[in-house]
């Protein structure tokens, strides 16, 4: 197995785009929009737009940082772990169903990001910044070189494939109007595939875990400045939404609200 060697390097994380203040906020804005997805759908469009947002803020700065060859090929595999998280409202109840421009947005989102993981995985990712220290890319110290780099190349065009069919999809019915109303989906009972839920909790950990490793194994300093502004404005909002997610939760006595639970579409309850 081709491993990577980072003894005695250490590189200069870019606070500015995955510090720990920042990395903070964006976890917890992960739990908060599949909270409300579970207790609270009629605000789940509003914490959609803004994990929306936050992708496409994530997306801007790679593209950026690559044209200005200022991107590290381990803080591109960093940026990947940071859009997968974002999928962690799964609960088979319409999140982002097609016909919607939430559902549009995030399949176009979704389709530059495998875009961009293509270009990476086949050559891109030897033109980004350079350093003396070999980057680790996933758990087991794997290399870029590594049985991981054939993996992510696989993925990269299975999911752009995916992503842009989905995205004909959902764009189509977006424009000539065939989407679920919110309000007829609202009036139902609230359905959760448990499958889709698990799903969700595993991305969260996973990409969590994930980047927190790729952080550590390889090295990366200037991070963890927490009390900066630049880290601690995206800790408190990511906070404070969590939060007033718990509050409303419970003022509202959703935790208690009758639901019924599928196992792929079969009913259990």
């Amino acid at each position: 197995m081709d491993t990577a060697t980072t003894a005695g390097c250490e590189l200069n994380g870019n606070a500015d785009f995955y510090g720990l203040g920042i990395r903070l906020g964006i976890y917890l804005q992960w739990v908060s929009t599949l909270l409300v997805t579970l207790f609270l759908p009629e605000e789940e469009a509003v914490y959609c737009s803004i994990n929306i947002i936050l992708q496409v803020a994530i997306a801007a700065t790679v593209a950026l940082l690559t044209t200005q060859t200022k991107l590290l090929a381990v803080e591109a595999v960093i940026a990947f772990w940071l859009q997968f998280g974002a999928l962690s409202s799964l609960t088979g109840d319409g999140i982002s169903p097609f016909g919607t421009a939430t559902g549009t947005a995030r399949m176009l989102i979704y389709t530059a990001v495998c875009a961009y993981g293509c270009w990476f995985w086949y050559g891109g990712a030897a033109r980004l910044l350079q350093t003396g220290c070999a980057a680790v890319a996933f758990f087991g110290r794997a290399a870029l070189t590594s049985w991981f780099q054939p993996f992510c190349r696989t993925a990269s065009i299975t999911g752009l494939v995916v992503c842009f069919a989905l995205l004909l999809v959902s764009g189509w019915q977006y424009v000539h109007g065939h989407d679920i109303g919110d309000d007829q989906r609202l009036r139902q009972r609230p359905t959760t595939d448990v499958l889709f839920l698990l799903l969700s909790i595993f991305i969260i950990a996973m990409s969590v875990v994930s980047v927190e490793y790729l952080i550590r194994a390889n090295s990366m300093s200037e991070l963890d400045d927490f009390f900066a502004v630049g880290q601690l404005i995206p800790f408190l909002i990511g906070l404070f939404g969590l939060v007033n997610t718990l509050v409303s939760i419970s003022r509202q006595g959703r935790m208690l609200r009758p639901r019924c639970w599928v196992i792929l579409w079969k009913h259990l309850s």
